[in-house]
């Protein structure tokens, strides 16, 4: 019944259960350690509920300690809790184990270092060299600062780790910083018609992934969000107030049939909530709502349907140049990629698993579209340099423009220079033969 969790908590309090929670650092991992202790003569229970770091994922638990793993939506954070009997003056650690997601590879590092060279010896021929061997340098600085930086704040013995975490999120400011320069050396070697052999960079001008794909309200699937109200006195019927706060994806039009409960949006938060005030449950028994609304989390296939048909639009285009084999595999591998996306296994019950379920797959096709819209963006910039459909044939650069346009005019003064002496030279004749006309008589 509302007002239960209070009641529970104000009881942790008065019997003095506590818990704390730490963090420390050990090879390759970092451990929530979660401690529960219990002051009295007398057993007692107590509800652990810790938040994991926002950044982790179900692939990064490496263990919960025992501990039931549980998905906050409104957060959008995984957490892990239980309820646990502590005996008198029991105390209780929990260490809870999470892979250490806060740091570059050295090898991630060492792949762009060399991937960088090879890039700047194949335009060490070209007229992109001076602009390649800066780039290169720089870039290398910039791995060098990033990997003095992980060692300084690494993970061993009384290591802080919020500096390490710090330390990883300045890190990947750096590492995007790489990943550009090497989307620009790759650029310049398809822009001296070779193929690339690889495409791991950025470019600046790739557009970030999009998800506001815009479905028909009739192409939505519903799905049932149930809430229950139980009173488990025996023998005395009660009223109590319903209040539940709905995902922060779901919209007033979304709600199809509150179920009998009323809808109101939060002007502050903007998030939707249904309620009921005074709902009576007769005794021992419980009250159910249906609360019918679109589903908002399960509608990745259009947008993976989508990127698959831009994927194979630019295979085609790939195709007819016959000179990027290598980008044409990226492009196949991006469509296979994004069919496995299509073909993983769904959870069918609405509840926090399903939610974080398809936000997770709407990162993963996230991360497809960015290799997309990078590999689209190089090759736009690759058309903007043809010249008459012939990739061969580059746009001249603004000096050679500038020399051109010189030529045009002098060509223009010698045509006109010649036009005025030919012209001159006539009239004096014409002048000189009228001079001599004949007399009459």
């Amino acid at each position: 019944m509302p007002g239960r969790g209070r009641v529970g908590v104000l009881r942790v309090l008065l019997l003095s259960v506590w818990l704390a929670g730490a963090v420390c650092v050990q090879a390759g991992k970092v451990v929530l350690q979660i401690r529960a202790g219990n002051p009295l003569e007398k057993p007692q229970k107590v509800m652990i509920r810790s938040a994991l770091p926002s950044r982790i994922g179900t692939n990064d638990i490496l263990s919960t300690a025992g501990l039931d793993l549980g998905y906050d939506v409104r957060e959008n954070v995984f957490y892990v809790h239980q309820e646990i009997e502590l005996g008198a003056k029991e105390t209780r650690l929990f260490e809870v184990q999470l892979r250490d997601i806060w740091e570059i590879p050295a090898a991630e590092m060492a792949r762009f270092r060399e991937w960088a060279v090879t890039l700047t010896s194949r335009l060490s021929a070209s007229e992109y060299a001076e602009e390649a061997s800066g780039l290169q340098a720089g870039l290398a600085q910039a791995l060098d600062r990033i990997e003095t930086l992980q060692k300084e704040h690494a993970i061993k013995p009384g290591a802080s780790p919020a500096a390490h975490i710090q330390a990883y999120e300045t890190a990947l400011q750096v590492m995007q910083e790489v990943r550009q320069d090497v989307g620009h050396l790759e650029n310049l070697v398809m822009a001296t018609g070779q193929d690339p052999g690889q495409l791991i960079g950025d470019v600046q001008n790739a557009p970030p992934p999009r998800r506001d794909i815009k479905l028909k309200p009739e192409d939505y699937r519903t799905v049932i969000i149930r809430i229950q109200v139980r009173n488990p006195s025996p023998t005395d019927r009660r009223k109590a107030p319903v209040i539940r706060d709905l995902p922060v994806e779901v919209r007033p039009d979304d709600i199809l049939d509150a179920g009998g409960l009323q809808v109101r949006t939060d002007p502050l938060r903007g998030i939707c909530t249904v309620f009921q005030d005074n709902v009576e449950v007769p005794p021992n028994e419980s009250v159910t709502f249906n609360v019918r609304i679109r589903d908002r989390w399960n509608i990745n296939g259009p947008r993976i349907r989508e990127l698959d048909v831009r994927a194979s639009n630019l295979v085609a285009r790939i195709a007819v140049k016959e000179k990027f084999g290598t980008v044409e595999t990226a492009l196949q591998t991006i469509r296979a990629d994004l069919q496995a996306i299509a073909g993983e296994p769904v959870p069918q019950v609405l509840n926090e698993r399903y939610v974080a379920f398809f936000r997770e797959q709407a990162m993963r096709v996230d991360a497809v579209e960015v290799r997309l819209n990078r590999i689209d963006a190089s090759l736009r910039a690759i058309d903007k340099t043809s010249k008459f459909g012939f990739d061969k044939v580059k746009a001249p650069s603004a000096k050679t423009t500038w020399i051109i346009i010189y030529i045009i005019l002098g060509f223009l003064a010698l045509m006109s220079l010649l036009f005025f002496l030919r012209w001159y030279g006539r009239s004096g004749a014409e002048k000189l033969d009228g001079g001599q006309e004949p007399k009459s008589g």
